[in-house]
């Protein structure tokens, strides 16, 4: 019997038998976490039937790419479906009428991975027609880099800002932490041995941000002296996740008085200043600077002379000649007990090559209280 006739046979049964009223058969597949995989990890599927009968049926898989369309096209073999639950794994799938885009094989080729790139995976049982889409990230794996400053740039910021990048580790789809030393350097010494042999000038322990600003508490920085600093990342319980010992990167850079920068006119668009804030916000940053890379936004609560801790909010993303983020206020002030109405100071700092920077503040107050409006009585007074 063709699968056609099969499926005919099968939709006319699931139609016209009383028993399977009200029940419906599913299927659960479990999703690919963020990494490189290809059709081995594709094809974890657990197929439910709450009747009584034996099912006959099968799979129809689609595939699309976000760059491309479609992409990838197959059936599954007939499957006999017990009552109860039935476990499907790559192994048990042999697949027919194929279709695939060149070097996208791993579709259909088990021990194959897909090139990185964002997909949308269809899976559609049939006849009874339950659908699954799940959208997938393939990514190759890499360690954590640092960003900014630049290794060996000279830095004017006397509280420079430290910025790196998110280690991708295969099957990790969990957050991390980060750990910061900095340490100044000696003659002769790696940016690594610095950081493990010398005291720190400064730390930060355990954040999930993935920006940090040198403390204000800290020793200052010395004109023309070398500093290394390393970042360390791990998971929430502080356990390395890397497939290599710890995730580590460490880097230098010489403070310097003379700046030697391009002056620029940076300017916050939005807020303006003076602005009532409430809710998740956005924040616009414009820049003249065609080298400018990243905006780092801080906040500080409590104070309208910026006079409060600094808090890092995290990296807004460039659009053209802008920068633009959101920033949830009434969760600042959550997080810090605050009462509405409270001043604040949003301070953008527009990082840019060779160590260039801008910094610009902004001081508003979230959840200003309305205004009172006072009636008059109607007689004129």
């Amino acid at each position: 019997m063709s699968r056609y006739a099969v499926s005919v046979a099968t939709a006319i049964l699931f139609a016209c038998s009383c028993p399977v009223l009200g029940q419906a058969i599913s299927f659960d597949v479990q999703r690919p976490l963020p990494g490189q995989f290809g059709f081995d990890e594709l094809w974890n599927i657990t197929l439910h039937n709450p009747t009584t009968d034996t099912w006959v049926v099968y799979l129809h898989a689609e595939a699309s790419a976000a760059s491309a369309g479609p992409v990838f096209v197959a059936n599954s073999q007939e499957l006999k479906l017990a009552p109860g639950n039935q476990k499907l794994t790559a192994r048990d799938v042999k697949l027919s009428d194929v279709w695939c885009e060149k070097g996208l094989g791993a579709f259909a080729v088990p021990g194959k991975t897909l090139p990185e790139g964002s997909y949308t995976y269809d899976i559609t049982l049939v006849p009874q027609m339950a659908h699954f889409t799940v959208n997938l990230q393939v990514v190759a794996p890499r360690p954590l880099d640092l960003v900014w400053p630049p290794s060996g740039a000279n830095v004017t910021d006397s509280l420079p800002v430290f910025v790196w990048t998110r280690p991708v580790v295969p099957r990790y789809g969990g957050e991390f932490l980060y750990s910061v030393r900095v340490a100044e350097m000696r003659p002769g010494q790696s940016c690594t041995t610095a950081t493990d042999g010398n005291a720190n000038i400064a730390e930060h322990y355990w954040s999930p941000a993935t920006a940090w600003r040198y403390l204000d508490s800290a020793p200052k920085l010395v004109p023309g002296r070398k500093y290394a600093w390393r970042v360390e990342a791990c998971d929430t319980g502080k356990v390395s996740v890397g497939t290599n010992g710890p995730m580590m990167k460490a880097g230098y850079f010489v403070y310097s008085l003379d700046s030697g920068q391009v002056k620029r006119r940076d300017t916050v668009e939005y807020p303006l200043p003076g602005q009532s804030l409430q809710g998740r916000m956005s924040v616009v940053v414009r820049t003249d600077s065609p080298s400018a890379e990243m905006c780092v936004l801080e906040y500080s609560l409590g104070s309208d002379s910026t006079a409060g801790p600094w808090q890092m909010v995290g990296l807004l993303t460039r659009t053209q000649d802008r920068f633009i983020g959101t920033w949830a206020s009434d969760s600042a002030l959550t997080r810090a007990q605050m009462p509405y109405g409270t001043p604040c100071a949003l301070r953008a700092t527009v990082l840019a090559a060779k160590g260039d920077h801008s910094e610009l503040t902004v001081k508003t107050v979230i959840n200003e209280p309305p205004k009172r409006v006072t009636r008059g009585c109607g007689c004129g007074h």
